[in-house]
């Protein structure tokens, strides 16, 4: 049973760092503990680990890391990600528009990308169509800075977000 389990264990780490056609990016660098959670399955994230929408990233005390979201279909152009400590965020959507969620923590984005990308807070949804974009969540403050480019910003009401998170 002990082998059985270190053999499906592999597997999983295997499937995770090879690229398929799931993958829309992967892990380009880590400083400190950085966890991945693809469904049920929770595990250390190492350097070139595939990325997949639905995935669920985690940082933890003093650690970071640098994630990269490859372009539309034509693979022109990326996203950039990067992570501060203590910061957990979830990407979503589709290869030419992604979606970060941030639950807790900072982001820094890079957006190259055609159609852009959206940042989701508890609060607030953010296109970016291109440019950098500093994003941070603390207690009840929920900051979003541009750094370069523009973005459009739309607030949740209240209750809205209450029911989105009751929902997750």
């Amino acid at each position: 049973p002990v082998a059985e389990a270190a053999v499906a264990e592999a597997a999983v780490a295997e499937a995770a760092v090879a690229p398929d056609e799931r993958s829309a990016g992967h892990v380009v660098a880590t400083a400190g503990v950085l966890a991945i959670q693809r469904g049920e399955i929770r595990q250390a994230a190492v350097r070139s680990m595939s990325l997949q929408s639905g995935d669920r990233l985690v940082t933890g005390d003093g650690a970071g890391a640098i994630l990269f979201w490859q372009g539309g279909k034509d693979g022109q152009g990326g996203l950039s990600i990067y992570m501060g400590g203590r910061t957990e965020i979830m990407i979503a959507g589709k290869r030419d528009l992604p979606v970060v969620k941030l639950v807790r923590g900072e982001v820094k984005l890079t957006v190259a990308l055609n159609q852009g990308m959206i940042l989701h807070t508890p609060m607030m949804r953010t296109h970016v169509p291109g440019g950098i974009v500093r994003a941070a969540i603390a207690g009840e403050k929920i900051r979003v800075q541009m750094e370069q480019g523009a973005a459009l910003c739309l607030a949740t009401p209240a209750w809205e977000a209450a029911r989105i998170a009751r929902s997750e």
